[in-house]
């Protein structure tokens, strides 16, 4: 049986990758948009000379790329965040589209988490789509948290994303998780159940 590619998208602080985790736990194989973008951004791959000629060496510490530095311009400032997906999301989509396939060498499932996933296209390598959201007051403490960064900040960089109800009105599936992680699980089991049962 062919194998299914599954994406999963939310806004930040949501908990996708927490999500994508579980689908891992049960034997997916997880594509990690977030660390596909941190690798194909470091020092001497071609993404890296083009975000540092569009945005200057500002955005560099010690030769690196500083996503805090680079945050910092793009979220809060439309036109500036398009600027920087409009370069990524070619080197995103690439990458993404290599993991999809995968299931050419028998995987059941692939899991693509990819907070662009419709933006740069990625939902047209995928069977279904899951939408992962959250309350702004859960958002908002889990950016804050993770980040370190000021509450301010962690409101400019929600208010920079596609929202929670535009993500909602694309996807097959919802995951509201503001639960514990038993619920989590529960809700996860069942959209694998629904999508793996297809055709059996």
């Amino acid at each position: 049986m062919r194998g299914k590619v599954v994406g999963i998208t939310g806004p930040s602080g949501a908990g996708k990758s927490e999500v994508a985790a579980v689908f891992g736990e049960m034997g997916a194989a997880v594509f990690d948009g977030d660390r596909a973008a941190h690798d194909f951004m470091m020092p001497g791959q071609p993404c890296f000379d083009e975000v540092v000629a569009e945005f200057g060496d500002g955005i560099l510490s010690d030769g690196r790329i500083d996503r805090k530095k680079l945050g910092e311009i793009v979220f809060g400032n439309r036109a500036n965040l398009v600027r920087l997906t409009n370069i990524t999301n070619e080197y995103l989509f690439n990458a993404a589209a290599q993991a999809a396939r995968m299931e050419e060498y028998g995987c059941r499932l692939i899991v693509l988490d990819a907070a662009v996933l419709f933006e740069a296209g990625l939902h047209e390598l995928c069977d279904h789509t899951i939408g992962v959201f959250a309350s702004e007051n859960t958002r908002l403490g889990r950016i804050v948290a993770r980040d370190n960064i000021a509450p301010e900040a962690a409101r400019a960089r929600m208010g920079s994303q596609t929202g929670q109800s535009e993500i909602a009105g694309r996807v097959d599936f919802a995951i509201e998780n503001d639960g514990d992680r038993d619920e989590l699980v529960g809700n996860v089991r069942e959209i694998i159940g629904k999508i793996m049962g297809e055709g059996a």
